[in-house]
């Protein structure tokens, strides 16, 4: 897969303007942001290793993880979600334009690995976190016809195409839906954990939510994978106040037992890497263009698919699939 395939450069680029734009403001004021609670999380020794547009990033010297820190408030986070001019650009002109080659790329690949790997386990009741538009529970619902889906999306619009789609939707965030009310067999979230202000409470609350043995299915970014290692804080991947948590397999690992999780998988299976330090090769640190200049340089086709077959193998890979277990 190709990174031009699911993102438009173009696209891309109009969408990062209008984040500058939006970081000046809704986060100029410093009084409107906490530090974060790093040390529930596992991480101890931190050391800060890069500004990017006004977020300090730090790095836990023990752990890997790397965080944003200070970030702002949560009742911040979110009003910049529903109102900035960022977030309404990229639903409207860079996701639902991709949204075709995403679900066969992406969508249903994950659908299809989920549903034969862990079809054994109970499956009557499905949440999705951040639903969107509902594309993952619609290509499930293909495969578990007869389980009964549950979408939480605080966003009107994509609640309204949710339940277009005959899903039950939860329209508002997930300290609002009640434990005792709502338990489930299934929960997935995908790109989401980037985003959290708190990772753990998050963890936590699915964790309540879960029935006993359910399982937690998530994607999200790897903060030691090829591309965000190679680039730096010149990663698009790294850009706040979206992605502000990046843990990696064995800090993520820690953190999910520290909630009281079993590990069933965590892999890295992202086809990316490569091909996103290739287009930004003008990026790189000397020492680290020279690197990649020689990987590249006359190589085929099935050796660029090794090298990343390689990455996914090691763990190496910047997208993380996660699963675990009540």
């Amino acid at each position: 897969m190709k990174e031009s395939e699911i993102r438009n450069n173009k696209v891309l680029k109009n969408y990062q303007r209008l984040v500058d734009q939006d970081v000046k403001k809704f986060f100029s004021k410093k009084k409107n942001f906490q530090k974060a609670d790093y040390k529930s999380w596992g991480c101890t020794n931190v050391k800060k290793i890069f500004d990017k547009k006004s977020f300090s990033y730090f790095q836990c010297m023990t752990t890997k993880t790397i965080f944003a820190n200070p970030r702002p408030k949560q009742e911040l986070l979110d009003k910049f979600y529903s109102d900035s001019k960022s977030s309404k650009y990229w639903l409207k002109n860079f996701f639902l334009p991709k949204i075709g080659p995403r679900t066969n790329k992406i969508v249903k690949p994950n659908v299809k690995y989920f549903s034969k790997n862990f079809a054994k386990y109970k499956r009557k009741k499905i949440l999705d976190i951040g639903a969107g538009l509902g594309i993952f529970l619609t290509e499930l619902k293909k495969k578990w016809p007869k389980a009964k889906y549950y979408a939480l999306e605080p966003s009107k619009s994509m609640a309204e195409y949710c339940r277009s789609k005959n899903i039950t939707v939860f329209e508002n965030t997930i300290e609002k839906v009640e434990p005792r009310e709502n338990k489930f067999d299934v929960i997935t979230c995908f790109e989401l954990f980037e985003h959290l202000y708190d990772p753990k409470h998050f963890l936590k609350k699915i964790y309540k939510l879960l029935n006993k043995n359910g399982i937690l299915y998530f994607t999200t970014l790897n903060g030691m994978g090829f591309d965000i290692q190679m680039l730096g804080k010149n990663s698009n991947s790294i850009y706040p106040p979206y992605h502000i948590n990046f843990f990696n397999p064995e800090s993520v690992e820690l953190l999910l037992k520290k909630v009281g999780f079993k590990i069933l998988s965590i892999e890295t299976p992202g086809k990316l890497d490569l091909s996103i330090v290739e287009n930004n090769l003008d990026l790189l640190k000397d020492s680290k263009k020279k690197f990649i200049s020689n990987i590249l340089k006359n190589t085929t086709k099935q050796y660029k698919e090794n090298f990343q077959r390689y990455l996914q193998e090691q763990k190496l890979s910047s997208h993380m699939r996660i699963i675990v277990k009540k």
